[in-house]
């Protein structure tokens, strides 16, 4: 929510959001870290940081893919320290 839209929003953001990110920006482990929260167990975490136009800020997302479905795992201003 520390990036400003609402819930209803998510979808529309989400979508925006995969176009500004690259390949390049890609922070995550080589292979993949594996998620152990219960309903995602065992699946691939992607994880990239990058600077978003839509909030103007560098941008933290992380999410997973399970039986074909796009799964949020966290979405937030970026907290590295530069």
């Amino acid at each position: 929510m520390e990036l400003g839209y609402l819930t209803a929003e998510l979808p529309e953001v989400l979508l925006k959001l995969l176009d500004e990110v690259t390949p390049q920006d890609y922070i995550g482990a080589r292979p993949p870290a594996k998620s152990y929260e219960t309903q995602i167990k065992g699946t691939d975490l992607f994880e990239f940081k990058f600077s978003s136009n839509l909030f103007e800020c560098d941008v933290y997302l992380k999410f997973t893919i399970k039986n074909e479905i796009f799964r949020l795992v966290s979405l937030h201003k970026d907290k590295a320290p530069k």
